[in-house]
């Protein structure tokens, strides 16, 4: 069976993605990672670091599904949530402010032309100072899962004066497959503090085995451990590798944070039409 698929490309702060109105359940669950799989290759697909689709929702007004690059799933993306809000607005599907259900949590968006601020889920499983050996190189981390499990190394830790010297394409997985994170990892995040409430950071993704220009919920996680340790005032501006940047909001109430945004644009880069054979999995040139 050939389908012919509308898509829009997006792009969150640098973090691009194909984003698909699947409401019509055309891609089923049995084929959604391998059709990630095909769709995001940059060689023999349209490229992105993951694939949206946008189901109905019983719940809210639509449900987001995410799947990595590689097909995998199962972690929040915010970028993927800013990019889907700007998505459904665009297309009428829903208002400026809206609510969607990801993972089993309800997320609310509000859309202001390109730019889209998203609710994000409190911080769990905050631990700090762990110390950690990058082959021949000693560190401290600090974890805390945002949506998604995200380690945290600051560069004077690695004896780097700037985010730009690490060698995150060596660093990067070490971090993200340690053991000390557990069979499934972490998202490896390096960041250098600019001023009291700017950062500049870079991202190893998991899922994706490579460095994004940017994440959202790594952004999220490195600003609130900035501002535990680091005593970066909220809010927290966060220039990504791609450039642009992100803001982090958040209440403190005691040692615990609440109610937290993550604000920045989403773009549609352009919009087209995808053939694909769903039997063999291939797209097509019809």
């Amino acid at each position: 069976m050939e389908l012919k698929i509308p898509f829009a490309k997006m792009s969150g702060a640098g973090n691009d993605f194909v984003v698909i109105d699947n409401r019509s359940a055309a891609i089923t669950t049995e084929h959604q990672r391998q059709f990630a799989r095909l769709l995001c290759h940059r060689k023999f697909g349209i490229g992105s670091d993951g694939l949206i689709l946008l189901n109905t929702s019983k719940v809210a007004e639509f449900e987001m599904v995410y799947i990595n690059s590689d097909g995998s799933s199962g972690a929040m993306c915010g970028n993927a949530g800013r990019c889907i809000a700007r998505f459904a607005y665009s297309k009428g599907i829903t208002g400026r402010i809206l609510t969607f259900n990801a993972l089993g949590y309800l997320y609310h968006a509000t859309v202001d032309e390109d730019v889209v601020k998203l609710s994000m889920k409190n911080p769990i499983r905050k631990k700090t100072n762990i110390k950690v050996s990058l082959e021949k190189i000693e560190t401290i981390a600090h974890f805390i899962d945002t949506g998604a499990p995200h380690s945290i190394v600051f560069v004077e830790d690695l004896k780097l004066s700037h985010v730009d010297e690490v060698d995150i394409i060596k660093l990067g997985p070490l971090l993200r497959n340690h053991t000390i994170f557990g069979p499934l990892g972490t998202n490896a995040n390096f960041v250098e503090v600019i001023n009291d409430n700017t950062i500049k950071m870079r991202t190893y993704e998991r899922g994706v085995e490579n460095e994004t220009l940017a994440c959202g919920t790594g952004a999220v996680a490195s600003a609130i451990i900035s501002n535990q340790l680091r005593g970066v005032k909220e809010p927290v501006n966060i220039i990504t590798k791609g450039g642009d940047t992100l803001t982090i909001h958040f209440d403190k109430e005691g040692d615990d944070i609440k109610n937290v945004l993550l604000q920045g644009g989403a773009d549609i880069i352009y919009r087209g039409n995808i053939n694909v054979d769903m039997d063999i999995m291939k797209i097509t040139s019809k």
